[in-house]
């Protein structure tokens, strides 16, 4: 077999490629398929970033998810059973991850949704050092 396949992957490249899909852990992905330990946390994050490694892994996932028929809205439906069904139990810690997947999901604690604006007055604190040496008379003495 030639060091390159038809989709422009190596032997170990196409290794990391099926040793990621089993637990998303790139470096560890990266020793399984040959690369050194002492470089394996480096390497996976390099391989992720090449554009023909994460095509790769985004047709491997889709067949994944097509072979084992995971779709979004049946993950959806599972977590709302796990939810009530942990809520039934007296389970509150699994019922609050479930309730938290489906906020993700639903891109409840995005980052960039978090309002940052001043509401109400803003406060300057100043050292009575800076307050001193900008004149201002009100400035306690030391």
């Amino acid at each position: 077999m030639t060091d390159q396949d038809s989709g422009g992957l190596t032997d170990k490249q196409r290794a990391f490629v099926s040793e990621y899909l089993i637990d998303l852990n790139a470096a560890q992905a990266a020793i399984r398929a040959g690369y050194s330990k002492k470089t394996a946390r480096q390497i996976g994050s390099e391989n992720l970033s090449k554009p023909v490694i994460q095509s790769a892994i985004a047709k491997a996932r889709k067949a994944q998810s097509e072979r084992n028929e995971i779709t979004v809205d049946g993950l959806i439906k599972q977590l709302v059973e796990d939810h009530s069904f942990a809520r039934s139990k007296g389970n509150p810690s699994a019922a609050v991850r479930a309730t938290e997947l489906l906020g993700k999901h639903v891109g409840m604690f995005n980052k960039e949704q978090i309002d940052h604006t001043i509401k109400g007055p803003l406060v300057i604190i100043r050292t009575r050092k800076e307050a001193k040496e900008e004149g201002d008379d009100r400035a306690p003495d030391d």
